[in-house]
């Protein structure tokens, strides 16, 4: 039974990374959710104790390698309450968020970018999805 519930479910680490620049981009590979549906959770999480402000941004793309542009802000929900979210920028104290994405609304690869300045940080993002029925 478990195995079978297992089956279903998708679990994958899309970034995690180190980043020690003056002034940084760090962007997750493309990650195709063509076979994923419903609401994923998208878990974001930094260390405290970093130094810079970064900004947190989803971006989806028809293609792999190219075209990505932010995510619609109807896509990001509190995953608690279903609510649209805007995701925050965060400095020193660290980062922990989870965020639902609606699959219908996400063009088919994802990723994650941390952009700023002066920044020292550690990071991770995980997603967990439900695959199509058939998957």
């Amino acid at each position: 039974m478990l195995t079978n519930i297992l089956a279903q479910v998708e679990l994958d680490v899309l970034l995690n990374a180190g980043v020690s620049n003056s002034s940084t981009t760090t962007a997750s590979t493309g990650k195709d959710i063509s076979q994923l549906t419903g609401v994923m959770a998208l878990a974001i999480n930094a260390r405290s104790g970093g130094t810079g402000t970064v900004t947190v941004a989803i971006e989806h793309s028809d293609a792999l390698a190219s075209g990505y542009a932010a995510v619609d802000a109807d896509a990001i929900l509190n995953y608690e309450t279903g609510e649209p979210v805007t995701l925050a920028t965060f400095s020193t104290g660290g980062y922990d968020v989870v965020v639902g994405l609606r699959t219908n609304l996400l063009r088919r690869y994802i990723r994650i970018t941390f952009a700023g300045t002066s920044l020292t940080q550690n990071y991770s993002v995980t997603l967990v999805a439900q695959k199509k029925y058939g998957s």
